[in-house]
């Protein structure tokens, strides 16, 4: 694997886990929280991952 796949496949993973711990961990509130800055983060950061990786296919 190259390098810009193993690290698209480590933004992937990270963004995974912070969405889903987020999830599970955030209190149930009609505000705006930090909670919902790192679950759009995490969704955020998977996404840029599979991008790399989706790059990292088709040019290597």
């Amino acid at each position: 694997m190259s390098l810009m796949t193993l690290i698209g496949l480590a933004l992937t993973l990270g963004g995974i886990a912070a969405t889903l711990t987020s999830y599970a961990r955030a209190p149930v509130s009609d505000q705006f929280s930090g909670w919902n800055l790192a679950f759009m983060g995490g969704i955020s950061l998977a996404a840029l991952g599979g991008l790399g990786i989706l790059l990292s296919a088709m040019t290597g």
